[in-house]
């Protein structure tokens, strides 16, 4: 099976959910995930960070078209059909980092993108990035990607730290079950972090699972159930008769 999903950096919340069949591509998920992150987020004014796994110049027109802004990695084919426009490019010095800012037209698009190019001393193919954003700072561009790394550490934290590469059944419904039974508690606790806030909002997942087990301040988000009417105080007092005959 596979997993789809979306995350927000700025509340570190889950927007969206997909489980499929291992054989399916993560291209087929991908408007259904914007969908859902722009419902659950409330605005289109975003910045959709993607991986090369969803390359599609069809998709990268659409997005320009509907003015919604992404940063995604070029996927290392061929530019032969591609226009460049290498008079426009500048060169500037981040850190170690050396990076060519510049734009590209790729085949069977009617835009330009924004085309960055970074180079490391220790490796001989610079890493590139295509965006649509071409008003912004191109160090700012290269953090924002950077910030997709949360999600790789959901996936290393679910697995890891929360089961799910231990399932609870065999089948194709045991393991989907499982699956959904694993990130449900997950985002569960993600609510929970994201109310509480302060001093937790800092804690990884695991640190935050363990602090509550030892923290009153997990009360102050759990209403309190409602007042006993003396029926049901004395049903329950004759179930618990009846359950402590049965078992001796």
């Amino acid at each position: 099976m596979k997993i789809h999903m979306g995350n927000c950096i700025n509340s570190d919340l889950t927007t969206a959910l997909e489980i499929t069949d291992a054989d399916i591509h993560e291209t087929q998920f991908f408007e259904t995930l914007v969908t859902e992150t722009i419902q659950h987020c409330g605005t289109t004014d975003l910045i959709l960070v993607f991986d090369k796994g969803y390359d599609d110049h069809d998709r990268f027109q659409f997005l320009s078209d509907a003015d919604l802004n992404f940063i995604t990695p070029r996927k290392k084919y061929s530019l032969n059909k591609a226009r460049l426009y290498p008079e426009e490019d500048t060169q500037e010095k981040v850190g170690d980092k050396q990076i060519v800012d510049g734009f590209i037209k790729l085949n069977d698009m009617n835009t330009k993108l924004r085309w960055i190019r970074i180079h490391e001393k220790d490796k001989e193919e610079p890493f590139e990035l295509l965006t649509n954003i071409t008003d912004c700072p191109v160090e700012l561009l290269v953090m924002m990607y950077g910030e997709r790394w949360p999600i790789e550490l959901l996936f290393k934290d679910v697995k890891q730290n929360f089961g799910l590469k231990q399932p609870i059944g065999e089948s194709d419904q045991g393991v989907l079950a499982h699956i959904y039974i694993v990130f449900i508690s997950y985002l569960i606790l993600q609510l929970f972090r994201h109310l509480l806030g302060g001093k937790f909002s800092k804690l990884s997942m695991l640190k935050f699972k363990r602090a509550l087990i030892y923290s009153d301040d997990f009360q102050t988000i759990i209403p309190e159930p409602p007042p006993k009417n003396s029926n049901q105080k004395h049903r329950e007092s004759l179930i618990d008769k009846a359950l402590f005959q049965y078992e001796l």
